[in-house]
């Protein structure tokens, strides 16, 4: 169970641990942790996922699964169908980071990142990982609120009381990297490219500033619906 404190923060919607819960348009927010029923089919998914971008990992459990701390959070549309999903984990820098570790196969993109000198941070740091698309297809609008309300709901429990807006860091796919730019989120490339030979395609570890570079998207649709889920932003 998640014990860490928060403030009052203005949010409407606050969903309990765990709870399941309808939302405008219709989706779903599903917030589970071992022991879920829907962890399960959490893991499942990230399964599917990792085998449908060809990599190949002994065990899609790690460490950051048993973290009480971690916030995986899944949306779905009204018949439980996966739409988008994420793990967010507090860290001690973002050289402790899962993120991290997977450049350890592209030691130039590790040194490209340590040479910005961007993430020599005094706020929180989280590292973002398991950012995944379900197997179903959805129609633009839905996945837009989809994610919109996914990013809303990570950036609420990782706001913790006393702290600075937190600082999420990211290694993913390309490709999604320019989808949700393609949607006006302001996303911060730090080094991309190939982190194993045998990658279908590249990647880009970056980072965001949740609440500033929210600001800097509230253009867009997914920037839209994330705010919509902080009203104090």
């Amino acid at each position: 169970m998640i014990t860490s404190a928060r403030e009052p923060i203005g949010v409407s919607g606050l969903l309990p641990e765990n709870e399941t819960k309808p939302t405008e348009g219709h989706i779903r927010v599903h917030h589970t942790s071992p022991g879920d029923s829907d962890f399960t089919y959490w893991l499942d998914q990230r399964h599917k996922y990792m085998q449908k971008m060809g990599w190949n990992l002994e065990s899609e459990y790690d460490h950051y699964d048993d973290d009480p701390a971690t916030k995986s959070i899944l949306i779905s549309d009204d018949k439980d169908k996966l739409i988008v999903g994420m793990r967010l984990t507090p860290i001690n820098g973002y050289q402790s980071s899962l993120s991290w570790d997977m450049l350890k196969t592209a030691p130039h993109m590790q040194q490209e990142v340590v040479d910005s000198g961007s993430l020599d941070t005094e706020s929180p740091v989280w590292d973002l990982t398991k950012l995944i698309q379900g197997d179903t297809r959805f129609s633009p609008e839905l996945s837009q609120e989809a994610i919109g309300r996914l990013f809303g709901e990570g950036l609420q429990d990782s706001r913790v009381a006393g702290l600075d807006e937190p600082t999420w860091v990211f290694a993913i796919t390309k490709p999604l990297f320019r989808l949700l730019s393609a949607n006006g989120m302001h996303l911060r490339a730090l080094s991309e490219g190939r982190i194993s030979p045998d990658d279908r395609t590249e990647s880009v570890f970056g980072y965001v500033r949740t609440i500033e570079d929210l600001r800097k998207s509230a253009r867009s649709s997914i920037a839209r619906t994330t705010i919509g889920v902080l009203s104090d932003v």
